[in-house]
């Protein structure tokens, strides 16, 4: 069989568009085989055959309550293709219908909950670096006893972490767009 791998970058507010992009590829005949960081590895089969869907997955890896959902769905057709951090990839046999993983706007709700729920303690542990190298900075400059390394890479470190908060932000920001969405369109994905 043919192989490909593909290295591709999706920020974590962009699951959707890296579905279409998994969906493009099982289109043209590229099923996805294996995923890790920013890379994507793909076996040729029948163009089609598959449909992709992504999911922020509840709980540990290996906890009984995951195992449940997934076991739940494989008797549903639907296939775990690989895991990357908390992300579940899944498939199933193409259909006439769109591959969805919600059932409702309450369960796309929670799935959004889930990955705002891990950028969290990324962005706590960001802002509460920030201080830290703030007042590491502002103590040796009140003892001037400043590190020659320590200042010059002090710019950097606080760049780096504002990015770091900034996207954090960013991806809060529009996975609320989202879920706002959801909420006033209930009755309508229902």
């Amino acid at each position: 069989m043919r192989r490909k791998e593909e290295r591709k970058i999706f920020f974590i507010w962009d699951y959707e568009r890296e579905q279409q992009w998994l969906n493009d590829q099982a289109r043209q005949g590229w099923n996805l085989v294996r995923v890790g960081f920013c890379r994507y590895e793909f076996e040729y089969g029948e163009p089609g055959e598959y449909q992709y869907a992504l999911q922020a997955l509840e709980g540990t890896a290996f906890s009984v309550k995951q195992q449940d959902y997934l076991d739940f769905l494989e008797d549903m057709g639907v296939q775990l293709i690989a895991r990357f951090t908390y992300w579940g990839y899944f498939r199933r046999k193409a259909l006439d219908t769109p591959f969805e993983m919600y059932s409702d706007a309450d369960s796309h709700l929670r799935h959004i909950r889930r990955i705002e729920y891990c950028l969290l303690p990324l962005l706590v542990l960001c802002i509460l670096n920030t201080g830290n190298i703030i007042s590491l900075f502002a103590a040796d400059y009140a003892l001037d006893a400043p590190y020659a390394l320590f200042c010059s890479a002090f710019p950097l470190l606080l760049a780096l972490l504002g990015a770091c908060i900034g996207m954090q932000v960013y991806a809060i920001i529009r996975l609320e767009k989202s879920a706002r969405h959801f909420r006033q369109n209930r009755g309508w994905h229902e």
